[in-house]
């Protein structure tokens, strides 16, 4: 399905509770395949390709994290989704956080996994600048080679190499254009650390034990001033919480919103 030039998936029946997943960077939505699985069942579940990744091509450049936003607004809107949930993870995140901030439409819940709400510093804004650079050399295989490996826990490459092989291999193709448009975003996005304290949805915050993109320690003293959250930590999980342990973070996801 394609919705304003994005690539669309659904799962599940349409009946069920709507509920969104945003991808990480430099991925695309095939990095939820342990979700659509595992959940379809439960909800009706919607993933899709951010504007220049998968196979979602990139549009004029260059494009702020508030386009994202639009982006998923436009999805809901055109999916006609009742209440929906919305689960961002990592980049995923600080767009679910740039569409609370922009727009009024009110999800009836969302998912901030391995993410934070801390605009760059000077050094991240560095680092992704020579991201960029080293993409317009036309190194992007090798800079995706490089920075997949980050995001995983020791444990998952030590016994489970194949979960990485195969993620690094799912994305080697992305567009150059659009892996340096993400960066470009990300290094651009607002600080959202005073407005998730107005966050009055429930809410829920998944970290990895072993995430050291963005620690669970982190992730609780910034989230934890969300009126209706609920924190937990996946062991043996770095950055990547729902590939590296898909079945622990999907009942997480099937208890919490039971209530909801």
């Amino acid at each position: 399905m394609n919705i304003n030039d994005l690539n669309i998936s659904t799962f599940g029946d349409l009946n069920n509770r709507p509920l969104i997943f945003v991808h990480g960077f430099p991925l695309n939505s095939g990095m939820w395949e342990n979700q659509t699985r595992e959940l379809s069942s439960d909800f009706f579940v919607v993933t899709y390709d951010l504007r220049g990744l998968g196979k979602s091509p990139v549009p004029q450049i260059p494009y702020t994290m508030f386009d994202h936003a639009d982006d998923l607004l436009t999805i809901i809107c055109e999916l006609d989704l009742k209440g929906p949930i919305i689960g961002g993870l990592s980049m995923g995140g600080y767009i679910l956080q740039a569409f609370l901030m922009r727009h009024d439409f009110k999800p009836s819940g969302i998912i901030l996994t391995n993410t934070r709400a801390n605009a760059d510093d000077n050094v991240a804004k560095l680092r992704r600048s020579n991201g960029i650079g080293l993409i317009r050399s036309g190194k992007t295989r090798e800079f995706i080679k490089d920075f997949i490996p980050t995001c995983f826990c020791e444990k998952t490459k030590i016994l489970n190499p194949e979960i990485v092989e195969k993620l690094i291999e799912s994305n080697l193709d992305s567009d150059p254009a659009g892996v340096a448009g993400a960066l470009f975003a990300m290094l651009s996005r607002p600080d959202t650390t005073e407005f998730v304290k107005s966050i009055d949805i429930p809410s829920l915050v998944i970290g990895g034990s072993d995430d050291l993109v963005t620690p669970a320690s982190m992730m609780e003293e910034t989230f934890g001033s969300i009126k209706n959250v609920s924190f937990n930590i996946i062991p043996d999980s770095g950055h990547l919480s729902p590939i590296e342990k898909g079945t622990e973070f999907n009942e997480i996801v099937r208890k919490f919103f039971k209530n909801f």
